[in-house]
């Protein structure tokens, strides 16, 4: 087992608009006080997912997410000096994407992104994934949104494919499309898009199932610390289905129209479904990390007693669940994980940047 320190905070949704709780202001102060003060030996930070949105309602252009980024990254300049900050004093950069932010993860977006923090290109200290982390014994990690119907990109790995544009993400996926407003673009445009991005990601689905994806987990299979087996088992686990997915967008639409919010999550039975599944590959983890429902969360798993699952939160305005950071919006939440020769201590804290 490697040992080391992992700070995890997810779904900053950097818009160019610092928010009512100026994570401008407190992200680089948490990075200074607590990820750059310590005093373990390995640090890491992973940028869970959603970091940025970079998403619209239709797809974009390779030019226009670099312009959007470039936007982005000039409105938080602050924070992106706080990142490089932390990679050139030794701490490891994890960037995930996630269903706002996965165009960050293709080649060329990763490529301006560590130039953005001043750093060559390919720099060690700054890795970019499309979906997992993953340390065996420790942790196993993901934004979360591959176990929403909504939000599921079945053939996300294809996001690091160079390729002739055959195979190509359902960028966005079905939840962006159903966020697009009918007021800006005609109840008629708003139905044909959904149809498409539906029709999209059924189709991506079909081609997850195929020999070229297979090919793409086995790759990915091999740096994650994970048999090609368990690694396909993990994709194959949360099918996208359009009548869930289409239930689902009526009951949220119905919700935020009344300002209903359903408590509870649903991405903790997937963490104890995914610890059953590396417990069949003899690959069990300790902590099982998440981020995209904004509910910061600390559960024990059911059946699995040296389990943990823990959710991230997040650091926008759009907090949801019944943790502290709801009452208090000056305290932000973030998952740390340290593993030592004696085991591994994994839990959720929460952090308040202005005293």
């Amino acid at each position: 087992m490697d040992t080391g320190e992992w700070y995890f905070v997810s779904d900053l949704h950097l818009n160019g608009d610092p928010g009512s709780r100026d994570v401008d202001g407190a992200l680089p102060r948490f990075l200074a006080n607590v990820v750059g003060a310590s005093t373990s030996g390995r640090r890491n930070l992973v940028l869970l997912g959603d970091t940025f949105d970079l998403q619209g309602p239709v797809r974009q252009s390779t030019a226009a997410v670099a312009e959007r980024l470039m936007c982005l990254a000039d409105a938080h300049a602050g924070i992106l000096d706080a990142l490089a900050t932390c990679v050139r004093s030794g701490i490891v950069l994890h960037v995930v994407g996630g269903n706002h932010d996965i165009e960050l993860t293709r080649p060329a977006a990763t490529a301006l992104f560590t130039t953005l923090l001043g750093l060559e290109v390919g720099h060690p200290g700054v890795r970019f994934s499309p979906w997992v982390v993953h340390e065996p014994g420790i942790f196993y990690a993901e934004h979360g949104n591959q176990h929403h119907d909504l939000n599921r990109m079945p053939t996300v790995l294809s996001v690091r494919e160079r390729g002739d544009g055959q195979e190509e993400l359902p960028v966005p996926p079905l939840g962006a499309a159903s966020r697009a407003s009918p007021r800006c673009s005609g109840e008629g445009a708003a139905a044909v898009r959904l149809a498409r991005s539906l029709r999209s990601t059924q189709r991506h689905e079909r081609m997850a199932q195929t020999s070229w994806y297979q090919g793409l987990l086995d790759r990915e299979a091999a740096g994650l610390g994970l048999s090609n087996q368990a690694l396909a088992d993990l994709a194959a686990m949360s099918r996208f289905g359009a009548a869930r997915a289409l239930a689902a967008i009526a009951r949220r639409t119905v919700e935020r129209r009344v300002g209903v919010e359903r408590p509870g999550t649903y991405l903790a039975p997937r963490a104890a479904a995914i610890h059953r599944i590396l417990t069949r590959h003899g690959l069990p983890a300790a902590a099982y990390v998440f981020g995209h429902n904004h509910r910061a969360e600390r559960l024990d798993l059911p059946d699995a007693p040296a389990a943990v699952y823990l959710n991230a939160g997040t650091w926008c305005t759009e907090v949801r669940g019944r943790g502290p950071d709801q009452v208090d919006r000056q305290l932000f939440p973030f998952v740390r994980i340290a593993a030592t020769p004696g085991g591994v201590d994994a839990d959720l804290l929460f952090w308040r940047p202005f005293r």
